[in-house]
């Protein structure tokens, strides 16, 4: 059909789905857009001027009983749509439909949420409108959160990675067809390509987008024909060239609804070919009478919320699989505080300067819902939320957890390019420097053979390490707490018990796990003391006093290179029976990684192993000197790095016998000494306050050693979930 027909043909047609979006409808995804109204607001701002009242106004759950499980929302994605009908152009609705949230539980013993249990960190599709609900009841399409995923990306992967597997799914797209992808700078769009470029269709995708700008970002992307969203004439003329001898496009995505797109793609669609609609402005019928001869569809994923919430299940898991195993990408998002600036967050959609879904709107502190007696003494008794659940695309909106019984949390480490590439750089300088201390003998033997400036290079690191006074440490540390860009953030987590033991002498912290580098312990522990600069590494209200130390395994005093660089940093100390003794009789606060070497010789990518069953050395000494015990557990530091798990014995043997352990490990591709990143978050759990006894008993011993190991698997399964990890166990070797 030529372009002067199409322009005859409706721009709007609401009728009933034809027989591509009949089949579909099954499915509960494709069917009939909805109505829209006839005189639609123009302005955004008389729109979000009551917006934030509008949001707060949404029915909550008030009555929970004993059988019922809650979803405290923490954060909702918003799209266009939500644009849309907050302009009035479509019916009555609440904006927010995808929401991320902490369920919670009241009652005891319930599996109303199949698999997910209270506690665990989940997202999804709140399934009815008004997701901004404080506390809403069970979410039955939600899924696990995938880990390291933080809270506002995650209010942006459901609508995102659904429409694109949904999309796909219907088009059945095979290696060779040519795509034409409208507005392919969105969420969808960027996850469609990134899906079809996985199914072999390099240079059969042809894309359109609004500013130069996300042209160029296209382009960047791989996608050689690349043409405007705005200027339909020059677009029709671009695509035309760009497919050269080619009948058309075998499938079209459209989701714009201005000036004559749809007819124009239309017309550019091969016989036989497909056509999906994603801005549910064109039925199947007005589709089928503009093109008899092309199979088309209209995409509703709240329909398949609606009708289908089984399929729609099984899709969230995979989504979440997906990005945990890293075969799909989370695009970057940036968030606005609730309810100040969401009017703004509205006004980026209404502009379309936002790529893929980057721009977020974070809600703010929202008042207290009135979610009845059961769930406020929930609330109140539980330091953390239960499970979440996240939602869609465009500009997300979330709510941090509330922290009751007084838990306090500080995070380093920026989440920039240019934060990253100063943190990478001082990570490499630190470590890569203790790496060649350790090959020192066989460098020198080497020398000879470099060239001149690498050896003075090497000889001006060795005098540094040697001769650094040490009064420069605190400069040396936080050069080196940049590096908390590489592992995603560090962030501390002390409860309020604890904030008031730190301001006493005489306690003893014990970090776990160790880890291939001790990360957790350095970025949430001992660096930041040493650092001195509360303002920015340790707030006040944290009360570490600057003296206390940390111990490190002693045949690293006696390896080249490394004793010189653990003197710069201040805070350690051989981790011999002296020493402790020495520490514990100065009634001095330290801290200690009971693992040791035997808990890098354990490690294992994605496995939460510590070693702590054959260790009662430190428990014997804390016993005489009637010491209090803290435990702090690292999540995420199993995650940064992957190791060879068959060397295990090998590193055991060489541990056991010259108290040391080579380990082979690896995090980033290009790079292997960076970590893998996906955050640190360092749990300090409950004091335990053991009883002064001079002479311990080997009763005493494993009595109070059975207690500490209660304490630390109770500490991680406590917050396990709330960290994305609630799927693994705590395996104590």
């Amino acid at each position: 059909m030529n372009l002067e027909s199409a322009k005859s043909a409706p721009k709007r047609h609401a009728g009933p789905a034809g027989s591509a979006g009949s089949a579909g409808s099954a499915l509960g995804c494709f069917g009939k857009p909805p109505q829209r109204p006839k005189r639609p607001q123009s302005a955004v701002g008389s729109a979000v001027g009551s917006l934030a009242s509008r949001l707060l106004l949404l029915p909550q759950v008030s009555n929970l009983d004993a059988r019922t499980r809650g979803v405290r929302v923490e954060a909702v994605g918003l799209n266009f749509f939500d644009l849309v009908q907050v302009l009035g152009a479509m019916p009555s609705f609440v904006a927010g439909q995808f929401a991320r949230g902490h369920q919670h539980s009241v009652g005891i013993g319930c599996d109303f949420a199949g698999a997910l249990r209270a506690g665990d960190q989940v997202f999804g599709l709140a399934g009815s409108p008004g997701t901004l609900a404080q506390l809403l009841p069970n979410i039955p399409t939600s899924a696990l959160r995938p880990k390291g995923v933080s809270s506002e990306e995650a209010a942006a992967l459901p609508a995102v990675f659904l429409t694109a597997k949904a999309a796909l799914n219907w088009a059945r797209l095979c290696c060779g067809e040519r795509l034409l992808l409208h507005a392919a700078s969105g969420g969808a769009g960027l996850a469609l390509l990134a899906a079809a470029r996985r199914r072999g269709l390099g240079a059969g995708i042809l894309a359109t987008a609004g500013s130069s700008k996300k042209q160029c970002l296209l382009r960047l992307r791989g996608i050689c024909h690349v043409t405007s969203s705005r200027e339909s004439r020059a677009s029709s003329a671009d695509l035309r060239w760009a497919m050269g001898e080619f009948d058309g496009v075998t499938l079209v995505v459209n989701c714009l609804t201005h000036d004559d797109y749809v007819p124009r793609g239309l017309s550019l669609t091969a016989p036989g070919g497909r056509f999906l609609e994603l801005s549910k402005a064109w039925s199947t019928q007005a589709v089928s009478a503009f093109r008899p001869d092309l199979l088309s569809a209209v995409l509703l994923i709240d329909r398949r919320a609606a009708e289908a919430p089984v399929t729609l299940l099984a899709d969230l898991r995979a989504v979440a699989h997906g990005i945990s195993a890293g075969e799909l990408r989370m695009p970057p998002i940036k968030t606005y505080s609730f309810p100040d600036q969401v009017g703004a967050a509205f006004q980026v959609l209404k502009q379309a300067k936002h790529v893929g879904t980057r721009d977020a709107a974070a809600l703010g502190a929202m008042p207290r819902s009135v979610a009845g007696r059961h769930a406020a003494e929930l609330l109140k008794h539980r330091m953390l939320p239960a499970e979440v659940i996240k939602v869609e695309v465009g500009v997300v909106v979330a709510v941090p957890p509330p922290m009751s019984n007084g838990l306090h949390s500080h995070r380093i480490g920026g989440e920039g390019g240019l934060d990253y590439l100063i943190g990478a750089s001082a990570h490499l300088l630190v470590w890569g420097g203790l790496q060649l201390g350790a090959l020192s003998p066989v460098l020198t033997l080497c020398l000879w053979r470099l060239d001149w400036r690498a050896g003075l290079c090497f000889l001006a690191l060795a005098l540094f390490t040697v001769l650094c006074p040490a009064r420069h440490s605190k400069h040396f540390c936080r050069f080196y707490l940049k590096a908390a860009s590489t592992v995603g953030g560090a962030t501390a987590w002390v409860p309020e018990e604890i904030m008031q033991l730190l301001e006493t002498r005489g306690y003893l912290v014990c970090f776990h796990p160790h880890g291939v580098l001790p990360l957790g312990f350095s970025f949430n522990a001992a660096l930041r003391v040493k650092a001195q600069q509360p303002e920015i590494y340790l707030p006040e209200s944290f009360h570490f006093p600057e003296d206390c130390d940390g111990v490190q395994a002693p045949v690293l005093w006696r390896l080249p290179f490394f004793a010189p660089m653990l003197r710069m940093w201040d805070c350690c100390t051989p981790a011999t029976k002296e020493n402790m003794k020495k520490l514990l009789a100065a009634r001095k606060a330290f801290g200690i990684i009971p693992g040791g070497s035997e808990d890098v010789a354990i490690h294992e990518h994605g496995k939460e192993n510590v070693y702590i069953n054959s260790r009662y050395g430190f428990i014997k000494y804390s016993l005489q000197h009637g010491y209090c015990l803290v435990i702090a557990y690292t999540f995420g530091e199993t995650d940064q790095y992957h190791s060879l798990t068959w060397l295990r014995p090998l590193n055991l043997w060489l541990v056991k016998t010259f108290g040391f352990v080579v380990p082979v490990f690896w995090g980033k591709t290009f790079c292997p000494l960076l970590p893998r990143g996906g955050g640190l978050n360092t749990v300090y759990g409950r004091a335990l306050h053991l009883p002064t006894i001079p002479d311990p008993t080997l009763e005493d011993l494993v009595h109070w050693h059975g207690v500490y190991v209660e304490a630390l698997v109770a500490l991680f399964d406590e917050y396990k979930s709330r960290f994305g990890y609630g799927d693994r166990e705590l395996r104590c070797f």
